[in-house]
C-alpha cells in the first residue's frame, strides 16, 4: 500500500479532497432550510458519485436522490438507496434498464 500523503504538495494530482466536517455542515443546513420550507431534499448524486456522502446528504436515509445516468441510477440502488430520480427524458431503449434497476 502507498504511504499517505502528509501535505498537499505530496499529492499526485489529479486527486479528490473532501472536507467532510465541511461537507456534513453543508448538508445539515440544506436539510434544516428544506425542513423550515416543509419540502423534502432530494440531492443530485452527479458531481460525487459516492455512497458515503449520499448518506450525508440524506441524513442517513439513502432515500429521495437524482442521478443523471442509468449507471449511477444502479450503483446507488446496489448500494440500498431507494427513491431514485432519474433526471433526464426517458427513451425506449431505456425501459427494460429502468424495470431491472428498479428490482
Amino acid at each position: 500500500m502507498p504511504d499517505i500523503p502528509s501535505s498537499f504538495d505530496q499529492l499526485q494530482t489529479p486527486c479528490f479532497l473532501v472536507d467532510v466536517d465541511i461537507v456534513k455542515k453543508n448538508a445539515e443546513k440544506m436539510q434544516e432550510r428544506c425542513k423550515k420550507l416543509g419540502v423534502k431534499l432530494r440531492p443530485h448524486m452527479k458531481t460525487h458519485k459516492t455512497t458515503e456522502a449520499g448518506e450525508i446528504l440524506t441524513n442517513g436515509t439513502k432515500q429521495r436522490i437524482v442521478v443523471s445516468t442509468l449507471n449511477e441510477a444502479e450503483f446507488f440502488a446496489d448500494n440500498g438507496f431507494d427513491d431514485i430520480l432519474y433526471a433526464f427524458p426517458l427513451t425506449e431503449d431505456k425501459i427494460n434498464r429502468c424495470v431491472y434497476i428498479n428490482n
